[in-house]
C-alpha cells in the first residue's frame, strides 16, 4: 500500500492517535489493538469510546493530555494514552485514571462486588522501566508469594522503543505488529505491519484520510509545536532549579573562594541546560534515545559542541546522527 502525496501523520503524536481511533470508522482497529495488549480469552468485538470529541479548551497546551476512555461489553472500563516524550508523574497518573475509573462506576445501593475491573493502558514512545520487556503488566499482588489482591487493578504499559529487544517477553505477535506500524520510520517497515493484520491495514487507511485534511494536519502540527515548547520549559526549569541549588551551595563555601565557584557552577549550569534541551528536542520529535548515548550528552561541558548538537536535534532523522555535527559521538568533546 502506497502512501499519499502528502506525508503521513505520526500516529504516536497523541492527538493524531486520538484523531485515529476514537472515530467510529476505527472500531475494527481500536478492538483489535486493545486485543492485542489485554489478550483475552477471545477477541474483543466491541468496545464504546465514551470520550471521541476533542476537549474544546486545552488541548493545545503545553501539558494536556490526551486519552481515550472505552467501555468493553463485559463493562470493563479501558483508557488508554499514547505518551511519546517523557513527563514528570506518569505512573502516579495511570494509578489515578485507574481509580477515577472505579469510583466512577459505584452508584447510590451498589454494592463493592459489582465493580468491574478498571485498565489503563500506556503506549510509550520512550523508555519508563529498566529492561527490556516490550509490554509489561502491573496489577495488586501480595509481595511474597503473588496472589493476587483481586482482578480490579491493572496498568498495561508498552514500550515502543522496546520492540525487537526480546523474543520471549510475553508481548502478543499481534502487539509487536501494532508497535512496528506505529513507529514506523520507513514505508517499508509500515508495509510489513500493514500486511501482518487487515485492522492495521484499516487503521493505515484511516490515517492516510487524517493525513490529507488540512484541519488535521493543522492541529497536530499545534499540537507538536506545544509539546516541543513543553519539553525546552522543563529543561529550563530544571536549570534554573539547579542554578538557584548551586548559588546557596557557593555561599556556604564562600570561604573556599567564592569568585571561582561561581565561574565553575555557572559553566557547569550553563552547560547542563544546553544538553538537557538537546534531550527535550529529541524526546519531543519522538526520537529514540539511547540510554548510553543520554550519559554522553549530559556528561559534556562544551558548550560550543551542546549548541551544534542542538541545532542538529530539530533536523535530524534519529539521535544517534548527532555524531555527525561534530565527526563523533555526542559527548566525546566533554
Amino acid at each position: 500500500m502506497n502512501d499519499t502525496r502528502h506525508e503521513l501523520l505520526d500516529p504516536t503524536l497523541d492527538i493524531v492517535f486520538k484523531m485515529l481511533f476514537a472515530s467510529p470508522e476505527a472500531h475494527q482497529p481500536l478492538c483489535s489493538l486493545l486485543s492485542a495488549v489485554l489478550c483475552p480469552a477471545t477477541p474483543i468485538a466491541q468496545a464504546t469510546v465514551l470520550n471521541p470529541e476533542l476537549p474544546r479548551e486545552g488541548w493545545d497546551e503545553r501539558g494536556a493530555v490526551l486519552d481515550i476512555r472505552v467501555r468493553l461489553a463485559d463493562g470493563r472500563g479501558v483508557d488508554v494514552e499514547m505518551q511519546a516524550d517523557r513527563r514528570p508523574g506518569m505512573r502516579q497518573r495511570s494509578l489515578y485514571y485507574w481509580s477515577r475509573m472505579l469510583a466512577s462506576q459505584l452508584r447510590p445501593g451498589q454494592d463493592y462486588v459489582e465493580l468491574k475491573p478498571a485498565i489503563v493502558i500506556f503506549l510509550l514512545g520512550y523508555r519508563e522501566l529498566d529492561g527490556e520487556r516490550l509490554h509489561s503488566v502491573f496489577q495488586a499482588l501480595e509481595r511474597h508469594d503473588f496472589q493476587p489482591l483481586c482482578d480490579l487493578l491493572e496498568v498495561h504499559l508498552v514500550e515502543l522503543p522496546k520492540l525487537g529487544r526480546r523474543a520471549d517477553d510475553g508481548a502478543s505477535v499481534a502487539l509487536r505488529h501494532w508497535v512496528q506500524y506505529l513507529k514506523a520510520r520507513s514505508a517499508a517497515e509500515r508495509a510489513e505491519a500493514i500486511m501482518s493484520d487487515p485492522a492495521i491495514g484499516k487503521a493505515h487507511s484511516l490515517l492516510e484520510r487524517l493525513s490529507a485534511d488540512p484541519v488535521s494536519r493543522q492541529l497536530a502540527e499545534m499540537r507538536e509545536k506545544a509539546a516541543v515548547c513543553y519539553q525546552l520549559d522543563l529543561a529550563a526549569a530544571r536549570q534554573e532549579g539547579r542554578a538557584e541549588g548551586e548559588a546557596e551551595g557557593e555561599a556556604r563555601g564562600e570561604a573556599r573562594g567564592r569568585a571561582e565557584g561561581e565561574a565553575e557552577g555557572e559553566a557547569r549550569g550553563e552547560a547542563r541546560g544546553r544538553a538537557e534541551a538537546v534531550i527535550a528536542v529529541l524526546a519531543a520529535r519522538r526520537l529514540d534515545v539511547r540510554e548510553s548515548l543520554r550519559a554522553q550528552i549530559l556528561r559534556c561541558r562544551d558548550t560550543a559542541a551542546l549548541d551544534r548538537w542542538l541545532a542538529r536535534a530539530a533536523t535530524c532523522a534519529a539521535a544517534d546522527e548527532l555524531g555527525d555535527a561534530v565527526g563523533g559521538e555526542p559527548g566525546a568533546a566533554g
